[in-house]
């Protein structure tokens, strides 16, 4: 089923309870909640809307005194935010910082833990292990496997609980009082909306379409298991991103901003989750619509992402390759650029396929495995712009 995320507060308090003394705020409710904090400690003001990176876009502040969080939570109100949480602010290490995710599937639980998180993951992704958890386990939420310093068992109770399929918190620290979850990101099945604690229900981040386009892909998202996601960010921009995983996409968008390309990047799509070559074709046809009315003189479309584990390559270049033929005059005409990093599960047929299709009809590309390093595909896309 389609996952919607839910708020940052909402998530801590349903897995934490009362240990999680976080203040959810609206502008209306701000003055009353800063009369009750502490004159003794500092605190984290965030923006509680799903989004990631809040540091890098200064959507947080932190170790703020009592005395200035009303401005600081104003200032994040004035940039359109409704909601911010108010949470205690940690003094630690950048060294202590850990990641952990868990995501449910067909066959039980997939595990991702690395012992550098925070905006470390990014740069250290050959030190996240994968877990596999049986179904059976977690069902019980008695998994064989552990983490040091991590609740697993309690977060997959919870999970079971309030129906969550995806749960990561990066990053989270172990040296304070046990473990304590800085930033938190959870997804629920959205059928199960509902089953949440009537207050919870009001922390669901609907997503809202602010074009047809994007309309399009969230009914195309409602419709599969897998994820699929479109932000049109520049409509007359030159750089089409089709990115795949998390973490490996935040890397790759990065990559473009070092090479200073963020100002013409259309667009921030992610596609998870295995989906089908019919749904990848009908979600890849929808976002080339949008490079097609894109006004720039120069095009490119950027497929990156890392290398997956359960996400058939093949399958899912079928289905791009499906919708660049529909295309191809277009693609064609306008003289598009196709640049590509990707690995998984049968990725030397999806790529030679996807290469083939390219070279055959004269389409420009770089087409490449895993051992091209995500932080260049910025330099690559960056000649043709």
């Amino acid at each position: 089923m389609a996952r919607v995320a839910i708020t940052e507060f909402a998530a801590k308090k349903l897995c934490f309870g009362d240990v999680y003394t976080g203040v959810s705020v609206t502008r209306e409710t701000l003055a009353d909640a800063v009369s009750e904090l502490s004159e003794d400690g500092t605190y984290v003001v965030k923006v509680d809307a799903g989004i990631k990176k809040r540091g890098k876009q200064g959507l947080l502040a932190v170790n703020v005194a009592k005395k200035d969080v009303s401005r600081e939570t104003g200032a994040l109100f004035d940039k359109g935010f409704e909601r911010c949480v108010i949470e205690d602010f940690v003094s630690h290490e950048t060294q202590d910082e850990r990641y952990i995710s868990v995501e449910l599937i067909r066959s039980g639980a997939r595990v991702f833990h690395s012992l550098k998180g925070g905006i470390e993951i990014e740069d250290n992704m050959d030190s996240v292990e994968m877990h596999l958890i049986p179904l059976a386990e977690t069902l019980s939420a008695i998994p064989t496997i552990g983490i040091e310093g991590v609740p697993l068992a309690d977060l997959l109770q919870k999970m079971q609980e309030h129906h969550f399929s995806f749960l990561e918190i990066n990053p989270y620290l172990t040296v304070h009082n046990g473990f304590t979850a800085l930033d938190m990101a959870v997804e629920i099945d959205s059928t199960k909306e509902s089953k949440l604690p009537t207050w919870a229900q009001e922390h669901v981040l609907h997503k809202n379409a602010a074009s047809e386009a994007e309309k399009a892909v969230l009914e195309q998202d409602a419709r599969t298991q897998a994820a699929l996601n479109l932000h049109t960010l520049n409509e007359n921009g030159s750089i089409l991103t089709l990115f795949s995983g998390g973490g490996a996409s935040l890397v790759a968008l990065d990559s473009l901003v070092s090479a200073d390309l963020q100002d013409v990047v259309v667009n921030y799509s992610e596609y998870s989750g295995a989906p089908t070559r019919d749904e990848t074709e009908a979600y890849v046809t929808t976002l080339l619509s949008v490079l097609f009315e894109s006004k720039a003189a120069n095009k490119v479309i950027l497929i990156a992402g890392g290398v997956a584990n359960f996400t058939d390559v093949m399958a899912t270049f079928q289905g791009i390759v499906d919708a660049f033929k529909t295309d191809i005059e277009t693609i064609k005409s306008q003289n598009i650029y196709v640049c590509v990093r990707r690995g998984g599960p049968n990725q030397e047929a999806g790529l030679a396929h996807l290469r083939g299709f390219l070279a055959e009809n004269d389409v420009s590309h770089d087409v490449h495995d895993p051992s091209l390093s995500l932080g260049k595909v910025g330099e690559l896309v960056k000649k043709h712009i």
